[in-house]
């Protein structure tokens, strides 16, 4: 049997899935994804290195000795400062941390890596001249999987779209290297396709996480878009909207036609060859969180429950509150499919939504309504995951 190892580093958790030829999970294990908490939310890679390999030993060795290949997803826009040796200089902002620096209005502008660059040069440009070089927090850890010193450093692109430093090429531009203050760590990251293989796994790594010498060791991509790969969206035209701690909406297009698109807004590559995306997103899961944190605490099962069971009756303050938030958020999402469709030209072929939301009827009612068409639900808890298996089990360009 080959299993690959997919790694999700998301906002909240940190996962390991097992999965197999037959497109099946036969293992995982998680832990909650560390944070340094402060005025400023930052990232320790060391601590989430060390949270990976406790993961890895919980996973059963017979299965860990048959693991061919890895790939990792991660959140986006968070960016690793590298030490020559390929390790993290030090913690990093998280990457919902808004930029206090840039503050007129446009929220994806603050929380692209461009921003965050841009903060490190106006508070401690040395740490910036400091770095042999940078990458993604996903690309760090598969790095660190085969070793790779800074002067082999890679991030895919994916991830590398997310920074606001490429050209409409998918290569970095020179300009905004300077504008932002990355020009000022040595050399930027070799930019790679997610399932590109980079290496095999290092020696003592093989040995920390019980793997076999000589796994191979491949590019991920950004969370989202491992999960959409994971849900079958892989064609021009799809759309798939993911939701968790944020709201991300996707639509898939042949990267021929981006370049053609005057003003795409948010936009980069996809994890499949040849595709690239518009993006638009909104708040969600951390809105729900700081709405019930206001009403004390309920838990969100019985408030769903509540809602259902009302038959039109006065429901309480925290129902009331969460089915108007729930009615904004779907009409939200629905209005920003539309913004992608009429700026990518192309209907959508489909729309996939997945998240832990899409186990609530009600939820699903409210997203159907909103969006007046066909939907298909996708609750697996591990897409992202699984979709950073699927990069590791690619062999080749047209796999890719």
């Amino acid at each position: 049997m080959s299993v690959h190892l997919g790694v999700d580093i998301g906002s909240t958790r940190t996962k390991l899935i097992l999965w197999d030829e037959t497109d099946s999970i036969v293992g995982r294990a998680s832990a909650p994804t560390p944070v340094v908490r402060g005025a400023v939310d930052r990232r320790d890679h060391e601590a989430v290195w060390g949270v990976l390999t406790g993961l890895a030993a919980e996973l059963p060795p017979s299965l860990r000795r048959e693991v061919v290949a890895v790939a990792v997803a991660s959140v986006g826009e968070e960016i690793v400062l590298l030490s020559e040796e390929g390790r993290s200089l030090r913690p990093t902002p998280c990457w919902y941390t808004l930029s206090p620096l840039h503050t007129d209005g446009d929220s994806v502008r603050r929380i692209l890596s461009w921003q965050l660059f841009a903060d490190l040069r106006a508070a401690a440009s040395e740490t910036l001249s400091d770095a042999a070089s940078f990458t993604d927090l996903g690309s760090g850890i598969t790095m660190r999987l085969a070793g790779l010193p800074a002067a082999e450093a890679v991030m895919d692109r994916s991830h590398a779209s997310r920074t606001g430093l490429l050209t409409p090429d998918g290569d970095w531009d020179a300009d905004q290297l300077r504008a932002s203050g990355a020009a000022l760590v040595t050399a930027p990251p070799r930019l790679v396709e997610s399932g590109a293989q980079v290496g095999v796994i290092a020696p003592d790594v093989a040995e920390a996480w019980g793997l076999p010498h000589g796994v191979r060791i491949h590019a991920g991509g950004h969370d989202h878009f491992c999960g959409a790969l994971a849900a079958g969206v892989r064609r021009a035209g799809d759309v798939f909207v993911s939701v968790g701690t944020s709201e991300s909406i996707v639509q898939l297009i042949d990267r021929a036609r981006l370049r053609t698109i005057e003003d795409p807004g948010e936009h980069g590559f996809y994890v499949v060859g040849g595709l690239g995306y518009l993006h638009r997103s909104q708040p969600s899961g951390r809105e729900i969180a700081g709405l019930l944190e206001t009403h004390r605490g309920p838990d969100i099962a019985d408030l769903y429950a509540e809602i259902a069971g009302s038959g039109g009756a006065s429901i309480s303050p925290a129902a009331t509150a969460l089915d108007a938030a729930l009615r904004r958020q779907a009409q939200s999402s629905a209005e920003l499919v539309a913004v992608l469709t009429r700026t990518s030209g192309v209907p959508a072929r489909r729309i996939v939504i997945g998240g832990v939301p899409v186990t609530s009827p009600h939820w699903r009612e409210l997203r159907r309504r909103a969006l007046d068409g066909e939907v298909e639900f996708i609750y697996e808890p591990e897409l992202a995951g699984t979709g950073a298996a699927m990069l590791a089990a690619t062999t080749t360009e047209n796999e890719r």
